[in-house]
């Protein structure tokens, strides 16, 4: 009965946090069907804390349709059974030879940026299989606003967010242990290749 008891709290704590495994991925970025660059996104672990890594670089076409840009960002936070901690937030990005934005912020009061969403929307879906609404307060660094995610599609394969006013939509797989196999914020969109 003990045993018992053990394996069925170790399972409820399991579906209530998601199995976070580090990586390497690559993701092609299109603008209106071009492609323009790719992005490598990295998760790391490190004194249980995460590092999830983003860099994008664009391509010839990318450099001549929309700009030359190389942009570069890292989200540090921990998961628990309560949730996804954001620490703090790094971001620079470089357009056209020039610094565009250089932001290093730390993050308290359950605030959130822009990558550690990527882990607190499914971890919030997990845990909320009825909700369909979900609110959080995002640091760009300038700004604290309050997103608005709505689940568009939630099937067997997939769970798809949308941000109507942000404009953004992320795809997340769940066969991949709901893994952002696509991004898109306005025109610019990022699809998952491959990993590395």
């Amino acid at each position: 009965m003990k045993a018992f008891l053990i394996f069925v709290t170790l399972s409820l704590f399991q579906t209530l946090t998601l199995a976070l495994t580090p990586y390497s991925a690559k993701y092609s970025v299109t603008m209106l069907g071009i492609k323009i660059g790719t992005e490598y996104r990295t998760l790391k672990v490190e004194d249980e804390k995460y590092y999830y890594q983003s860099s994008i670089k664009t391509n010839n076409i990318g450099r001549s349709l929309y700009k030359d840009l190389e942009f570069s960002a890292e989200s540090v936070f921990s998961e628990n059974h309560s949730g996804i901690t954001s620490f703090s937030y790094q971001e620079k990005s470089i357009e056209d030879g020039d610094t565009k934005k250089d932001i290093n912020i730390d993050l308290k009061n359950k605030r959130f940026d822009r990558l550690s969403l990527f882990f607190a929307l499914p971890n919030v879906i997990i845990n909320n299989p009825t909700k369909t609404n979900f609110y959080f307060k995002v640091d760009d660094g300038k700004n604290i606003k309050t997103h608005n995610y709505q689940i568009k599609t939630n099937n067997k394969d997939y769970v798809e967010v949308v941000e109507k006013d942000k404009k953004i939509e992320i795809k997340f797989s769940k066969k991949m242990n709901y893994f952002p196999t696509y991004f898109k914020i306005k025109n610019i969109s990022s699809k998952f290749e491959k990993f590395d």
